[in-house]
This record gives C-alpha cells, sequence and structure tokens, in this order.
C-alpha cells in the first residue's frame, strides 16, 4: 500500500505511480492531493492508481481509505466520484444502450 501526494519535489506523484505500476509493483496506490481537478483523478486512473482523496478527509475516513486500498479495491472522494459519474453518462454508446434494452426486453 503506498499513498501517494501529486506534488512531489523532483518528480510529481502521477508519474511515480505510473513508473510504479509500470514495474509492477504489487502495491495498490492511493492519491492524496489538495487539488480537486478532474485533470489530476483522469491522469491518476490512467497512471493505474487505486484511488484518489483530497487531504481534507477525516482522519478516520482516510485510514478506512487505506484498509478498503491496501484490500486490492478502488476508492474515490465523493466529488471526483460525481465528477467521474457525471463524465461517464455523458459519453452516449447507443450500441450499448440498445443491447441492454434487448437484454431488458428479454427478461
Amino acid at each position: 500500500m503506498i499513498l501517494m501526494d501529486v506534488r512531489m519535489p523532483n518528480l510529481d506523484g502521477v508519474e511515480a505511480t505510473r513508473r510504479l505500476v509500470d514495474a509492477n509493483t504489487r502495491a495498490n496506490i492511493l492519491i492524496l492531493t489538495t487539488f480537486d481537478l478532474d485533470e489530476y483523478v483522469y491522469a491518476a486512473i490512467r497512471a493505474g492508481a487505486s484511488g484518489f482523496l483530497l487531504k481534507d478527509v477525516e482522519p478516520a475516513d482516510l485510514v478506512d481509505a487505506i484498509r478498503v486500498v491496501a484490500a486490492g479495491n478502488s476508492l474515490f472522494g465523493p466529488a471526483a466520484t460525481q465528477r467521474l459519474v457525471a463524465r461517464f453518462a455523458q459519453q452516449h454508446d447507443p450500441g450499448a444502450s440498445d443491447a441492454i434494452a434487448r437484454r431488458l426486453d428479454r427478461a
């Protein structure tokens, strides 16, 4: 389990995450930052991070998040999750919608 900051001297946390994942680290990585920017969330996901939280998270919630990510699950802060869901919902795939409708009709 690695708790990674986004902004660090010499190498940012997203690039450090990417390098660790590319090196086949067995550790799960949780990004912690003060910067609530979509570009950091998306970059962290693309780099292979398992989670993304803001530094204003309550201490007990941070401990819980570390446990969740250490167990191999993913966890993103509420604001990041809302934006991820909204972005996903905006990407309309008519073929997928049609396939789901056909499955529901058969049920």
